[in-house]
């Protein structure tokens, strides 16, 4: 397909590029109870990769690719593994975040959604994708105001609070999602990108510092927590979000459930001894039969 890159702005035949990555979807379905995947848009349609839209040139891709490749390298396949990522980072992880929000924002930008902002809130996100363009181009050393924050939220084999929802360790450990979160009062606007365990936001505008200080940098770093700096707020956000995801499940239909059981019965120690298992097993000890979770 021809067209302007949507990062260099330069004509070119474009890629089909994921907004998640595709290697996100393969350690899904590798380790997962079923060869199938299920979005929260449409649970009753099964998928075997993640949503894409012609975006960018190829040289622009390959930029995007090398930090994807050197983030799942070094971060994201220990973090899927729950080892501790305490340590020292190189400046591909501000890229690879960066390029995350930036997608994020596009895909939003296809789906008609920015119209839907109210005009201050428009305002600010053309800003943040701006600020995010310059900074993967490399014309910005960092995208100003609009920074970028990982959270390892599955660091943990579970957590000890109130009102967890019963898929909570499903949740934490498997969910992948991205979305633009915002408070009613449009005091707190970000991106949010979910990577299983990895949870990337970033800041479009966050009057009551919501999110803090406690975000990557742009050169080198280093991770002196094992999870990142979580606000009572952001905590209370991620619940809300797994509680959404518990109803989404329960909505599949029961010619679908009945599907994921064959998937299940024709190969059960593929799916007995996969990650989706384990998540699931957690859920069980921990909330009892009130668990909601399905393969």
């Amino acid at each position: 397909m021809s067209g302007n890159c949507w990062l260099c702005d330069k004509p070119a035949e474009l890629c089909q590029s994921h907004i998640i990555p595709k290697f996100v979807f393969r350690w899904l379905i590798d380790t997962g109870g079923s060869p199938y995947l299920r979005s929260g848009s449409n649970p009753n349609k099964r998928l075997q990769d993640g949503d894409k839209h012609y975006l960018y040139c190829k040289n622009c891709e390959d930029r995007l690719s090398r930090w994807e490749n050197d983030f799942s390298r070094k971060i994201f396949s220990r973090a899927t593994k729950r080892e501790d990522l305490r340590g020292p980072y190189s400046h591909t992880l501000s890229r690879f975040a960066a390029s995350l929000a930036f997608r994020t924002l596009q895909s939003q930008k296809i789906r008609g959604i920015y119209e839907k902002y109210d005009d201050n809130s428009r305002k600010l996100v053309i800003k943040a994708e701006k600020q995010w363009k310059s900074f993967l181009l490399g014309d910005k050393k960092h995208p100003d105001d609009n920074k970028l924050f990982m959270i390892y939220l599955g660091y943990f084999d579970n957590f000890d609070a109130e009102d967890l929802p019963p898929n909570w360790n499903s949740w934490v450990h498997r969910s992948v999602e991205r979305d633009v979160i915002y408070s009613e009062t449009g005091q707190f606007i970000a991106t949010f990108s979910k990577l299983g365990p990895l949870i990337f936001i970033g800041k479009i505008f966050d009057k009551k510092q919501i999110l803090g200080e406690d975000y990557l940098r742009c050169g080198d770093g280093y991770f002196d927590s094992p999870i990142g700096k979580l606000s009572q707020a952001m905590f209370n956000f991620f619940i809300d979000r797994a509680a959404n995801v518990a109803k989404v499940s329960d909505s599949i239909s029961p010619k679908q459930r009945q599907k994921i059981i064959r998937e299940v019965e024709a190969k059960p120690g593929h799916f007995l001894n996969s990650e989706q298992a384990k998540v699931m097993l957690d859920d069980l000890r921990q909330f009892g039969t009130g668990s909601r979770n399905k393969p």
